[in-house]
């Protein structure tokens, strides 16, 4: 009965709905109308311009020096962290030490000795982000550092052990520069938060920068990082949520949908970062050095939800989606399809549900970081 009565008043619910997200929009321009734009500038320092792939490969080449590239990125930092307030931790100095140190490592080794092709090789196969700078979002912990997820119940919460795949970018030589925003416990879709206020968007300080990776996002958007480690637990990262761009592995499914995941402001890089995050095993399992004809691809896209509860597709970002598939189809000689399957538009209803977990604590529990009732 309950089903027949929502099917017959989904069309007035759908109207609603449009009407609802019109208002909103049509109120948020006029709103944007009186405030002030500020619109981060593209970066004028090089170094700042290359891919961590390239940036890694002239370090070990001493093309250019780790430090040089540290302290470019800190110098980018400072100019547009003020504006977009998506750094809330600052770990400068300890990273122009490494830098240093890997700068001196380099220099000491003998480029003429019999020894130094088989010393690089070893570098750019064990090490592949050596004195690189990396940044992270504030709910992976790092040794030493904060670790609040945006609750100010964790505010000085100190973490005593690095996580799992931030050991692993350690291991590959990288540098950890500084640590980026999120929601309170990563669980919204702006990253604000009462310990350390909003991330704003770099190409429009007015709106937001999405969550909960939010931080990390403006902050690599704005050239202030090169790569970075994210999270989601909806897919914002991957999209589709459990099986999308970064694959599960048979043996390392986890129960629930929080998984790690890279960013990066150049698509070359996430090769070697998802080699980095799935370690040695990983690797083997997802078969990553195995040969693959780009041109044997198939791609298929949808270009938004039929339900009243989500706002269509921003018309901007469906006209990126077809530039992108257009590059994809023209560069591989590729026929993408675009696909409608029924129960994709039921996304949100199985996201709430998936969710909802049979005797964990309530989410008022999580924003005292489980110590208060």
């Amino acid at each position: 009965m309950l089903v027949t009565v929502m099917k017959t008043l989904m069309p007035l619910f759908t109207v609603m709905s449009r009407i609802y997200f019109t208002l909103v929009s049509c109120f948020f321009t006029f709103i944007y109308h009186f405030l002030s734009r500020k619109v981060i500038s593209a970066p004028r320092d090089k170094l700042l311009t290359i891919s961590a792939t390239q940036a890694a490969q002239m370090i070990r080449n001493r093309k250019i020096t780790s430090f040089s590239l540290v302290e470019a990125y800190i110098k980018r930092i400072k100019e547009v962290n003020g504006t977009i307030n998506a750094v809330v931790q600052m770990n400068f100095e300890d990273a122009l030490i490494k830098a240093q140190e890997i700068d001196e490592m380099l220099g000491n080794l003998d480029t003429d000795s019999e020894d130094f092709k088989s010393v690089h090789f070893h570098l750019a196969v064990r090490k592949p982000l050596l004195g690189v700078p990396f940044t992270l979002k504030d709910s992976i912990e790092v040794d030493g550092l904060y670790c609040t997820v945006g609750i100010s119940y964790r505010k000085k919460s100190v973490s005593n052990k690095d996580a799992i795949v931030v050991q692993r970018m350690k291991d590959a030589g990288a540098v950890l520069l500084a640590v980026t925003n999120v929601p309170e416990v990563c669980m919204w879709w702006e990253s604000v938060n009462v310990v350390y206020g909003r991330t704003r968007n770099p190409y429009d300080s007015r709106r937001i920068s999405g969550g909960s990776s939010g931080g990390e996002a403006a902050l690599i958007s704005a050239a202030g990082s090169v790569i970075g480690i994210g999270s989601d637990i909806a897919g914002s990262i991957r999209l589709v949520p459990l099986e999308g761009h970064l694959p599960l592995l048979n043996g390392y499914r986890t129960e629930k949908m929080l998984l790690i995941g890279p960013m990066c402001r150049y698509a070359e890089d996430l090769s070697i970062l998802l080699r980095v995050f799935a370690g040695s095993e990983g690797t083997n399992l997802l078969q990553m050095d195995a040969p693959f004809n780009m041109k044997k691809m198939h791609i298929f896209y949808m270009e938004g939800l039929k339900t009243p509860l989500v706002q269509d597709v921003n018309g901007e970002a469906l006209q990126a989606l077809k530039k992108e598939i257009r590059y994809f189809e023209i560069k591989y000689d590729l026929c993408a399809v675009r696909i409608d399957p029924p129960l994709v538009h039921y996304a949100l209803e199985f996201f709430l549900t998936s969710m909802d977990v049979a005797d964990a604590p309530k989410f008022a529990m999580h924003m005292t970081d489980l110590k208060a009732n």
